[in-house]
């Protein structure tokens, strides 16, 4: 009898959990991310700062975004060419990273990585989707 209603208790607190993460929308931030500082045209060594952002993006990103971009939800993939938040501009992806997506469960960067670390990450996103790698904007 004492199993049944921990068996229970389990069930309606992990419902209640589930439900509390799929329907409660954090309100997102209302501070947008400076990107006129970052000059995108001026960058030297891509190459470098692509392989530097695939370091970081495999330590920080792949648990959701997938290997090389390709997530098992479609929302979450990047190696595409289609951009759920934003235009898919390196200034909008350094944003989405900095700042993030509360309202989609994912926690900005900003206060966790360098700002060159923000940039390289954002040019390897850029890359993982096939478009045209060293926009220059």
């Amino acid at each position: 009898m004492v199993k049944l209603i921990i068996l229970i208790s389990f069930c309606l607190f992990s419902s209640f959990f589930v439900y509390m993460m799929l329907f409660f929308v954090p309100k997102a931030s209302t501070m947008p991310v400076d990107t006129s500082l970052v000059h995108w045209a001026d960058l030297d060594d891509i190459d470098s700062r692509r392989r530097s952002g695939e370091e970081q993006y495999h330590l920080r990103c792949k648990k959701c975004h997938g290997f090389e971009g390709r997530a098992s939800r479609k929302p979450l993939t990047l190696n595409d060419t289609l951009w759920f938040n934003g235009d898919g501009s390196l200034s909008m992806i350094y944003s989405v990273i900095s700042e993030g997506l509360p309202s989609k469960n994912m926690f900005g960067w900003k206060k966790k990585l360098r700002r060159d670390d923000l940039i390289n990450l954002s040019l390897y996103v850029k890359h993982l989707s096939g478009e045209s790698e060293y926009v220059r904007e």
